[in-house]
């Protein structure tokens, strides 16, 4: 027979159990928490990590073409040199002897840089429409002619109809 002090000991022996349980239980899950919140620490920590090398590179590449992109810049006209840009092609034709006229300006917008279009008219002796022909062909911009109509041989007047294009920065 169980006695009533038997029964104390067993009943007290089952809440220390249940007790245990439940404590282990709750440190078990606080554990499970803590090691959840330590994952996403550590990874916040490591995606930090690969920002800043990614920046670090970035910024050293910033660097060493610093002297390569503002070498760049000669080569590329901006809409605030357009009106000089015309200007001294305009009085470069001149100085050859060529006259010369704007037809149309456009701005073409491009995805990086725009593109200036710039239709001109030249006339005057062939030799010298030629001469200003090749200088548009050689401008120290990037730049190329992507229509020419020549009328006229290579002695006596000539006119000539040119669809110059220009890389434009965007503003």
């Amino acid at each position: 027979m169980i006695t009533a002090r038997a029964k104390k000991v067993m009943v007290v022996a089952v809440v220390c159990g249940v007790a245990s349980v439940v404590s282990f239980a709750g440190a078990f899950m606080y554990v499970i928490g803590q090691g959840k919140t330590l994952r996403e620490q550590a990874q916040a920590v490591a995606d930090h990590a690969v920002q800043q090398k990614t920046y670090e590179a970035l910024a050293a590449l910033v660097a060493s073409t610093k002297t390569d992109r503002e070498e760049m810049q000669h080569y590329v006209l901006t809409e605030d040199e357009t009106i000089t840009f015309l200007a001294d092609t305009e009085a470069m034709a001149t100085a050859q002897g060529v006259t010369i006229s704007t037809d149309a300006l456009t701005v073409v917008n491009g995805k990086d840089f725009n593109t200036l279009k710039v239709n001109f008219t030249l006339e005057g002796d062939a030799r010298s429409v030629h001469a200003v022909i090749q200088v548009l062909e050689t401008l120290p911009y990037m730049s190329y002619i992507n229509r020419l109509s020549l009328e006229g041989g290579t002695a006596g007047a000539a006119e000539a109809a040119v669809e110059l294009m220009v890389m434009l920065a965007k503003s």
